[in-house]
């Protein structure tokens, strides 16, 4: 992001910023990641988004976060969320915590609960939380990278990577 180069040159305080998807008629919104970093350093700021026909929202840092939350929402309306305790209903079923997230927004330990939890493979979540291994690191693995992390059985890795 040209924002890490203007911190990197010495800039701390930014008025706005304007992100741009010049691909699609689709605004573009920043993944997890991203928010938290744009809610951190550009707090007061607007932050424009706009598409391709040169349409654009306007938000602040703080109306962007809670946004994405609703990017989430299959369009068939499947999954309908609420943000009341981190709880969100898919498909009948009332669910907490990371269920309610895209996995690339996983947290260490909401990939230590998922392996637990859904996987049953309990033995790598304290080496997955070692190597703070979060959602957005678990979605990009390898079979190599799972190897160096303690992941050796085949089965189980494609069960991980494949969730």
């Amino acid at each position: 992001m040209v924002i890490v180069k203007a911190m990197s040159e010495g800039h701390s305080k930014f008025q706005g910023l304007v992100l741009i998807n010049l691909h699609s008629n689709t605004f573009p919104i920043p993944d997890g990641p991203s928010r938290q970093f744009l809610s951190d350093f550009v707090r007061e700021g607007i932050i424009y988004c706009m598409n391709r026909n040169y349409e654009a929202r306007q938000f602040t840092a703080s109306e962007l976060y809670p946004f994405s939350e609703l990017l989430l929402v299959d369009e068939a309306e499947k999954h309908k969320r609420t943000e009341a305790g981190r709880q969100c209903w898919i498909d009948g079923t009332t669910r907490k915590g990371y269920s309610c997230k895209h996995p690339k927004d996983w947290l260490v330990a909401d990939v230590s609960e998922w392996l637990d939890s859904d996987l049953t493979l309990t033995m790598y979540g304290p080496h997955f939380s070692r190597s703070k291994i979060d959602g957005c690191i678990l979605t990009n693995m390898t079979d190599e990278d799972m190897e160096l992390n303690g992941v050796t059985n085949e089965a189980d890795r494609k069960q991980i990577m494949h969730g």
